[in-house]
């Protein structure tokens, strides 16, 4: 029995953002759930979508206090720094569990269509057909 093409019915469920999570958050979750394919998530990645939505819209609160006060105040590094490092570190590894960083887009089966051309035979079988001699080889002959 081969395997079915089309997703099972019940997935094709719109999934929206929670009402806990902040307005920024709620239009980064829209975003994301809207750009890629309606089959892509499921209601099993909710909690991992809000951790992701969260997570980039600490990620820019971040990076817009560190944009105003700067990296360095004072003689102290900016408390933003910190956090921005984090929520990255959390955006890094929840896109790619959720399938949303290009690598993790990266189709195997359909990669080797894509890759150079190979030669036919293997390094360790001889040539076929004879090569012309070059260099000293040519004057031995």
């Amino acid at each position: 029995m081969g395997r079915h093409k089309s997703p099972a019915p019940f997935s094709n469920v719109k999934l929206t953002a929670p009402s806990t999570l902040s307005p920024r958050a709620r239009e980064i979750f829209a975003n994301i759930v809207g750009s890629v394919d309606p089959y892509h998530f499921t209601q099993v990645d909710m909690p991992l979508l809000c951790q992701y939505a969260g997570a980039a819209d600490l990620c820019e609160q971040a990076q817009d206090n560190i944009d105003q006060a700067g990296a360095v105040t004072g003689a102290k590094v900016n408390p933003w720094l910190q956090v921005l490092e984090k929520a990255s570190r959390s955006c890094v590894a929840l896109s790619a569990r959720l399938r949303i960083c290009p690598q993790s887009r990266y189709d195997r089966l359909v990669a080797g269509t894509n890759a150079r051309a190979q030669n036919d035979r293997k390094l360790w079988e001889p040539d076929d057909e004879k090569k012309p001699l070059t260099g000293l080889a040519y004057f031995r002959k």
